[in-house]
């Protein structure tokens, strides 16, 4: 039986998780490239300020030619490569003009399962 007394760890002691944000991409124009980037950085924001440590390195990590991923396996792979616990794709399209529709999902990156979305 457990004690309900002092906590195993306070939440200063635990390390954060540790996140692989992945370029948000635009399904239907892969030219935009700034727009993509715009949503990249927020989302990247939004992580952080959750709690999560962001890693990079997973760019190095794809094949010639490989775009970002937007499902979870390979993204689970290559967050994997770089340490993370966590993989977050994107994806959006601009239905029409002045909206845009934006899907996130975060991965479990040792099970490759969809945490949210």
């Amino acid at each position: 039986m457990l004690s309900l007394g002092v906590p195993l760890c306070t939440a200063q002691q635990q390390l954060p998780v540790k996140a692989a944000v992945f370029t948000v991409r635009n399904l239907d124009d892969p030219g935009d490239a700034d727009f993509d980037t715009i949503l990249s950085d927020t989302v990247r924001l939004e992580i952080e300020n959750a709690g999560y440590a962001v890693v990079d390195g997973w760019k190095k990590l794809l094949k010639a030619g490989e775009a970002s991923p937007v499902h979870g396996p390979r993204a689970a792979e290559l967050a994997r490569g770089v340490g993370a616990t966590v993989a977050v794709t994107g994806f959006y399209t601009r239905p029409d003009a002045g909206s845009v529709a934006l899907s996130v999902q975060c991965w479990d990156a040792a099970g490759e399962t969809l945490l949210a979305s």
